[in-house]
């Protein structure tokens, strides 16, 4: 069984009684809040993997919010594993502290360990380029967001504040430059508190 952190609003007591029981289900792993662990890891190598099968060419880069980092440790290590020169451009949206190019390389290290140890070896991913987007704090909006939240719904895309407007404003104000194969990677963090509260 493993247990995410992400999302869970039990108090510790119910966590720690969740964590007991599981006992009885099989081995238990813990993964930290935003998947910010090897393990977690491993399913954003999946899904980059998977991209291949859905463009013609390689990118040039892949933008995307960079958290805790595990997207984008998963998906540089995709990029690695298809021999894509592929530029992975996390856009950072929390605090500098958990946010940042050594935390993503070392969950991307852990998750490429962890993947040989199963007899799967990866070749090693290229740094993460991270840019800058967190305004005035995690989860607060920024100008830019806000703008890229507007675009974004005239064709259907729905961004949440804390993670896909921040990042998405980054790709707007790159589209301004030298046209590239660009792929946005959409991540949530909660899109609309209400209606999940609500559920």
């Amino acid at each position: 069984m493993v247990a995410l952190g992400a999302r869970s609003r039990a108090v510790p007591r119910e966590r720690h009684d969740a964590w007991r029981r599981a006992r009885a289900l099989g081995p238990r792993r813990w993964i930290p809040g935003g998947g910010a662990h090897p393990r977690g890891v491993v399913g954003h190598v999946l899904a980059g993997l998977e991209l291949a099968a859905q463009v013609v060419a390689p990118p040039d880069a892949i933008v995307l919010p960079l958290g805790t980092g595990g997207t984008a440790a998963g998906v540089a290590l995709a990029v690695a594993a298809l021999g894509w020169s592929t530029r992975v451009v996390g856009v950072r949206v929390a605090p500098l502290l958990v946010a940042n190019r050594w935390r993503a390389m070392q969950l991307a290290r852990g998750a490429r360990r962890l993947l040989a140890h199963r007899g799967v070896p990866l070749p090693a991913p290229r740094a993460i380029d991270v840019v800058d987007a967190l305004g005035e704090g995690y989860g607060h909006p920024t100008p830019e967001g806000e703008a890229a939240c507007r675009l974004a719904s005239e064709h259907g895309l729905t961004l949440d504040p804390t993670y896909g407007a921040k990042a998405f404003a980054f790709l707007m104000q790159r589209a301004t430059g030298p046209v590239q194969r660009l792929i946005f990677w959409h991540t949530f963090a909660i899109p609309d508190p209400l209606a999940e509260s609500a559920a």
